[in-house]
């Protein structure tokens, strides 16, 4: 996985897929509060929760790619068997 097409494709999934969820996410608290204003918690939770996911997961790619010179994989080189 160390071909920059190949984590540059990566990238663009994983944005694309969180977007499709944050506006899933926000599309849902936005209903809720205008059916029932003040009473949709588990709505703000559940949008927060994917917010937070979305957020560490992209950030985890991001700092420990293969193309992140600092990553863990370049400092400590291959696994040993």
């Amino acid at each position: 996985m160390n071909h920059p097409a190949v984590v540059s494709l990566v990238l663009k999934l994983l944005v694309g897929c969180y977007t499709y969820m944050l506006l899933m996410a926000s599309g849902n608290v936005a209903a809720c509060e205008l059916r029932k204003p003040g009473a949709c918690g588990p709505a703000w939770t559940q949008a927060f929760t994917v917010a937070g996911g979305a957020a560490s997961t992209l950030w985890a790619f991001i700092t420990d790619s293969p193309n992140t010179p600092s990553s863990s994989r370049r400092r400590n080189g291959p696994p040993t068997p």
